[in-house]
């Protein structure tokens, strides 16, 4: 508390001696201001908060002072009237370190500068950055975007959409540390802008970077072989993807992380891939299409290599490519780094082709007309070896193979339609396969015409779609539910990372939806018109395929690539 001296009574004295002494009135400048504190804001509203000590009881008022570089100048920023003893300054910005002094001041002058306090500003969220879409194949559609984080202090993300060029507005806010979301309000054949903002409580960060989604029909279009308008041609020949390319109808697929597709061509007893930059057809194991199709049975260089009627392949992490080569009753793997090919399981090539059905170390082990191969994460390769009607695994650690559905070598080969254990389990001619993240195996049973699955916990074969084996093999083309649908003739099934499952079946191409176990027919003269043969591309219902065989997708579920048998070529179901 300020104490007040009343000095009325000693004025005359006071007079007197200042006329003694000849050097004019006495002068008295305020005392100076302490304790001199700053708080600097931790949310909205953006503004720093001083308070001090007023020591002086004929102060006119302060004069605040702020320098943005510590040490720096002072310069004043505002004067207060007397006996004030606080001030908000909200002429700051963030990211920035301020120090501040109060001086007091009256008319006989300026009392000495307070102590100093500082203040630093934190910044806003950085910026994210690397947003980008992708449009799965979706009914209805969907556009799943994704970004980077760059920012550890935001609450959350706005996202923001707008027509091209137009005004962003907020459609969503996501917490804190979440980098997707999927904008479910999307309309087909429509263009939109996307932007995500970081935020925290002192407001929003900068926009990321803008990107434009054309959230278009899929349509099916021919990369590889003759196009529709030229008709089906079978050749074998290297170059531009729209050269005549591929031989008859079979057909496998898959695709590698970097988006290039590899073939199985089997009448030309080479494995092809289509390139992802230049679209360019080439063959990388088998005798090249100068020379012509030649099959055998021959490790070694690429150009060395034998093949026969090699049927499905499958690519792992380190993108080695594998290979059931059906003829040959062997599984075969192309290494990544030098493109030779050596086989994995089933009889050597010295011992020549030998089929059968047994279990053990790789060499020992016998396949029969193996159709097709998976890998999962940890390496283990699937093959469905369709002629002993069973699912064949070889471990990636010993390389023994080992039957995991469809009974057992040591009952022999035994088709059936049946669920359940590996050993009690029957399956038809399985003649596809595909493993989704958590090693959860899907089969195309082919002559059940069913989807059947092994499941990675308890290695129990089930029916997920088609009639069930309490009914028996039941074909027909008919969408639905698990139970109701039908399959005419599934020959190849794929699964994408949410566990859609397209599969290719005759002249049509389906899928059957993860989170509803629904079936509907994508591409291809849908139900009840269809199926119907034919060579067009177009959007899904107006394409035609003549008896799909192989089929791969990739991992988000926006691109189907379809080996489309008798059209001899590649064909592609995508945005």
């Amino acid at each position: 508390m300020k104490n007040t001296i009343k000095l009325a009574a000693f004025a005359p004295l006071f007079a007197l001696l200042i006329v003694g002494c000849g050097d004019g009135p006495v002068t008295s400048v305020p005392e100076a201001a302490s304790e001199l504190a700053a708080v600097a804001p931790t949310a909205a509203p953006l503004e720093v908060t001083l308070t001090w000590t007023d020591n002086s009881d004929d102060e006119a008022g302060f004069r605040l002072q702020r320098s943005t570089l510590p040490g720096g100048s002072f310069a004043d920023i505002t004067t207060t009237g007397a006996d004030v003893v606080s001030f908000v300054d909200d002429a700051v910005e963030l990211g920035t370190d301020y120090e501040y002094r109060v001086v007091a001041t009256n008319a006989d002058g300026d009392a000495a500068p307070s102590n100093v306090a500082s203040a630093s500003l934190p910044p806003l969220a950085n910026a994210a950055s690397g947003l980008a879409a992708v449009l799965p194949l979706a009914t209805p559609p969907q556009a799943q975007l994704s970004w980077t984080d760059n920012s550890s202090d935001e609450t959350g993300f706005k996202v923001q959409r707008g027509p091209t060029g137009g005004t962003m507005a907020d459609i969503a806010t996501t917490a804190a540390d979440v980098t997707y979301y999927e904008d479910t309000t999307v309309v087909m054949d429509t263009v939109y802008d996307y932007q995500v903002v970081a935020t925290n409580a002192l407001g929003d960060g900068q926009a990321s970077n803008l990107i434009s989604v054309d959230v278009s029909t899929p349509m099916v279009t021919t990369v590889a072989g003759s196009p529709p308008a030229s008709g089906s041609t079978s050749g074998y020949v290297d170059g531009p993807a729209n050269t005549p390319s591929l031989v008859q109808w079979r057909t496998g697929i898959a695709i590698d992380a970097a988006g290039n597709v590899y073939v199985a061509d089997g009448p030309n007893h080479a494995i092809r891939k289509i390139d992802a930059v230049t679209g360019d057809l080439v063959t990388i194991a088998g005798i090249p299409p100068a020379t012509g199709p030649t099959s055998g049975f021959e490790d070694g260089a690429a150009t060395v290599a034998r093949f026969d009627s090699p049927y499905g392949t499958a690519i792992d992490s380190a993108g080695n490519i594998y290979v059931a080569d059906k003829e040959n009753h062997a599984i075969r793997k192309i290494d990544a780094a030098t493109g030779n090919v050596s086989t994995i399981a089933g009889a050597l090539p010295g011992t020549g082709p030998s089929a059968g059905f047994v279990d053990g170390a790789a060499t020992a082990a016998r396949f029969n007309r193996p159709f097709d191969v998976a890998v999962d994460s940890a390496g283990d390769i699937y093959v469905a070896d369709r002629s002993n009607h069973a699912i064949r695994k070889i471990d990636a650690l010993t390389g023994d193979v080992s039957t995991i559905a469809g009974g057992s070598p040591e009952a022999g080969p035994s088709y059936g339609f049946a669920d359940g254990s590996s050993a009690v389990s029957r399956l038809n001619f399985p003649r596809c396969l595909s493993v989704d993240s958590a090693g959860n195996i899907f089969i195309a049973d082919t002559n059940n015409y069913a989807i059947r699955m092994v499941d990675a916990l308890s290695g129990d074969v089930s029916t997920i779609a088609g009639d069930g084996p309490t009914m028996g093999p039941t074909s027909g083309f008919i969408d639905g539910d698990a139970t109701t649908a039908r399959f005419s003739y599934p020959r190849c099934v794929a699964v994408d990372s949410a566990g859609n499952l397209f599969v290719t079946d005759g002249s049509s191409i389906r899928k059957i939806d993860a989170s509803t176990g629904d079936t509907s027919t994508i591409a291809g003269d849908p139900p009840p018109n269809g199926p119907s043969n034919g060579f067009e591309d177009g959007d899904g219902p107006s394409a035609r395929f003549s008896d799909g065989v192989g089929v791969d997708v990739d991992s988000n579920g926006s691109t189907v690539w379809v080996g489309d048998g008798k059209n001899s070529a590649v064909r592609r179901y995508g945005r």
